[in-house]
């Protein structure tokens, strides 16, 4: 293995070799896109390497085995889709798909696969976010529709990802943003899937529901190896600025703002669900505001409520 700097990478528009981390966990492949998400996750790591044999595939070459790649027409991937979404359908399809397979890997203990895939599924989330940015008027119109286990984690990294530009993030700082608001339940991963076919929990039930974010902090920060930020946003995504909330009742101040953002998106796209009787997106902003500055933080919950038209009188079961 030989070092390589990012900055000799960040220029390229396809990776010319396979990058690996100190390590040796393979990053990114060799003739992948280097997206600015990519690029992000480059600069996140102080040292890098390629393999000592591993010659540098010529530009030109690249760029016409992208653009074969490109002729094969894409598998049609079915499933239920938002028709009035800003997301196109088969976006919106393979969104649902990446992160199931996400999910898997990282269940059957294939952490660096996980953590890649994850990457490049918040990385899709910004591109599509800041292209459907100036076209959507209304919350509706980003929600993905299926099953909550299957659709939670991503619509709450859609709606932060436009709240994060409402509060003017920086691009890097709505990456983080999306990233958090991916896996601020995969401590749900560690819990008896059983458990959430229950309509009501007994103690002991409750007590376990309510460590999923304990174990999504130490998913996150010690074998996905992400920031701490990002581990704090799962652990802390229940707490409310009163105290009231768990798993350990600290309040105001003392949640980050990230964590807030996830809190708000969160907590929207559950009262928007179909099993949480599926509130009017309209009703469910209505919501938030009655639940108001007691469990949010008054800067993350009026930029959502504003971010988009108010009067959104649909529901997810109309979409």
């Amino acid at each position: 293995m030989i070092n390589i700097s990012t900055e000799s990478l960040i220029n390229q528009k396809i990776l010319p070799y396979d990058i690996y981390d100190v390590n040796k966990d393979k990053l990114f492949s060799a003739g992948e896109i280097l997206t600015p998400g990519k690029i992000m996750s480059l600069k996140s790591h102080e040292t890098l390497y390629v393999k000592q044999n591993d010659n540098s595939i010529p530009q030109k070459h690249s760029e016409n085995t992208a653009a074969q790649a490109s002729e094969k027409p894409a598998p049609k991937l079915q499933g239920k889709v938002n028709k009035t979404s800003k997301i196109a359908p088969q976006s919106q399809l393979s969104l649902k798909v990446d992160y199931s397979k996400a999910v898997e890997l990282l269940k059957q203990g294939e952490i660096t696969a996980a953590r890649k895939s994850f990457l490049n599924i918040r990385d899709k989330i910004f591109e599509e976010t800041q292209t459907a940015q100036k076209s959507v008027h209304y919350c509706s119109e980003l929600k993905l529709l299926g099953e909550h286990h299957e659709c939670h984690a991503l619509n709450t990294a859609i709606f932060s990802a436009f709240l994060a530009s409402r509060l003017e993030y920086s691009e890097s700082a709505a990456l983080e943003v999306i990233l958090s608001a991916l896996l601020h339940d995969i401590g749900k991963i560690k819990i008896p899937q059983t458990l959430f076919k229950a309509h009501t929990y007994s103690r002991d039930e409750e007590a376990l529901y309510q460590k999923h974010p304990i174990y999504g902090y130490n998913i996150i920060k010690y074998k996905m190896k992400f920031p701490e930020s990002v581990a704090k946003a799962a652990l802390e995504h229940h707490e409310t600025v009163d105290g009231a909330g768990w798993p350990y009742g600290i309040s105001s101040t003392m949640i980050s703002e990230l964590s807030q953002i996830v809190a708000v998106s969160s907590c929207f796209d559950n009262l928007t669900s179909p099993q949480s009787g599926g509130a009017s997106f309209k009703d469910a902003l209505k919501s938030l505001l009655t639940k108001g500055s007691k469990t949010f933080s008054a800067k993350p919950l009026y930029a959502f409520v504003h971010m988009l038209n108010y009067s959104d009188s649909v529901a997810s079961g109309d979409l």
